[in-house]
């Protein structure tokens, strides 16, 4: 599942993020990517996150985490650093991921 969310995340950008909920914009070239066909259940693999908003249509996910399982500093790195900073992140979370 960490490949999976390293691939996606090269498709998605923070918009909006408040400790607790993350927007992320999704580039349109995900759709040609067979991972796109998974990406609420990857969304949901990452660690804290409660429930998850896929809107393909708006380009938009919402993820509500819980900010005790994983820091919101730690989240906007996930997913928004580089893919070794995110890993790096990732592997202190590994014990979470489903």
């Amino acid at each position: 599942m960490i490949e999976e969310l390293l691939a996606v995340k090269k498709y998605v950008s923070v918009v909006h993020h408040v400790e607790g909920r993350i927007r992320l914009k999704v580039d349109p070239a995900i759709l040609k990517d067979p991972v796109s066909k998974r990406l609420e259940e990857i969304s949901a693999s990452i660690p804290g996150v409660l429930d998850k908003r896929v809107n393909m249509l708006a380009r938009s996910v919402v993820l509500r985490y819980d900010p005790a399982v994983i820091k919101p500093q730690d989240m906007a790195v996930l997913l928004g650093a580089s893919d070794g900073e995110s890993l790096a992140i990732l592997k202190k979370y590994e014990e979470f991921i489903k």
